[in-house]
């Protein structure tokens, strides 16, 4: 009959599936705990307040523990990379 009609557009935007990345306690002492849900390694970053890189790890397991007995009282960024995904997240250090 030659008539036709609009539907409404649903798109599905893969990017959104929330891979999350968890650092944990936030505020720490010794150690903290890096969870991982992309499939593949993590590379996180420890830098200053200044963007100066202070240490850098590569995690492959989905929760890691890290040391950081080491660095000073204050606040860092911690830079996650992973796969597909790059995050910043501010980590206090208080003893």
């Amino acid at each position: 009959d030659g008539k036709f009609t609009y539907s409404r557009i649903i798109s599905v935007d893969t990017r959104s599936i929330v891979r999350e990345v968890s650092i944990y306690p936030n505020p720490a002492s010794t150690e903290i705990n890096v969870t991982n849900s992309d499939d593949g390694p993590l590379l996180v970053r420890f830098l200053n307040q200044h963007g100066k890189l202070i240490h850098s790890k590569t995690i492959e397991e989905p929760v890691a523990k890290i040391d950081v007995s080491d660095l000073e009282e204050g606040i860092y960024l911690i830079e996650t990379v992973g796969v597909e995904e790059k995050k910043v997240q501010k980590l206090v250090i208080s003893r």
